[in-house]
């Protein structure tokens, strides 16, 4: 009976160590409350969604993806192709404003289209907004101009109260954020990490997927001073070996399991 008793104290004493050393890792919900889980209450990057989770304790802030309109607007929305979510042919940044503030997820709910303007008052200094800039290729025959894009986020920014971090998976547009944001770049191939690393050493780091980083070349980032975020983490297994992995934050889809597992 003591030895049983003493086991059960042991293994609780292990339980708690093993919740302590994910205490430094941040949660940062993913598009709000994650992107393609079923237990999303609400479609990705709406009010709604981000609202959710920042009222979760030990959520450390939110990503959103934004994208910009014809008019210079910002909007929260994942997907390029609107007919896969709002059931629109086109883009975004081919549409006016008017036309976009119809427009509603085909969903339960009919959340609608989110501006990026109507969710900076849900933020207060002690959380994080990470902002996924959604540039577009050129060859899809859509451009985007940097410089206007920045300039409208500035002006969107200028009265957040919340640290704000920009990342970027259009390696061209790193230049034109990099000086005045918390800027992250979002690359799979580890050269190309390591060159826009050396070439802009003021970038803050690198938020990427799950498997394009091993544990030991976080943890040698980590020992550069840079910081190292990772997301498409859906399911408890991918929870758990990020975490394992020690970086500094994870982008769960499924943010009820990875706090549990994190804490």
């Amino acid at each position: 009976m003591i030895y049983r008793c003493f086991l059960v104290f042991i293994l609780f004493l292990s339980s708690c160590q093993k919740r302590g050393d994910y205490d430094q890792i941040l949660i940062i919900g993913h598009g709000g409350m994650g992107l393609d889980h079923l237990m999303s209450i609400y479609h990705d990057n709406t009010f709604e969604s981000v609202e959710l989770a920042l009222e979760f304790s030990g959520v450390n802030g939110v990503e959103v993806d934004v994208q910009m309109d014809l008019d210079g607007e910002l909007w929260l929305c994942h997907d390029t192709d609107l007919s896969l979510s709002l059931g629109v042919d086109g883009s975004i940044p081919e549409y006016h404003t008017e036309f976009l503030e119809e427009q509603s997820y085909e969903t339960i709910r009919k959340e609608k289209l989110c501006k990026l303007r109507d969710v900076i008052h849900l933020f207060d200094d002690s959380d994080q907004l990470f902002i996924d800039v959604k540039s577009f290729n050129p060859s899809s025959g859509i451009i985007v101009d940097p410089m206007l894009f920045k300039e409208a986020l500035d002006t969107i920014l200028m009265e957040a109260a919340c640290e704000i971090s920009v990342i970027l998976v259009n390696g061209s547009w790193v230049s034109y954020f990099v000086d005045d944001y918390q800027t992250y770049l979002d690359t799979d191939s580890k050269s190309i990490m390591d060159s826009y690393l050396s070439s802009y050493p003021q970038l803050a780091g690198l938020v990427v997927r799950y498997e394009s980083l091993s544990r030991t070349e976080i943890q040698d980032y980590l020992n550069q001073n840079w910081q190292i975020y990772l997301y498409e983490i859906r399911s408890v297994k991918r929870i758990r070996n990020a975490l394992e992995k020690r970086p500094s934050g994870i982008l769960p889809d499924d943010i009820r399991r990875a706090l549990i597992e994190a804490r």
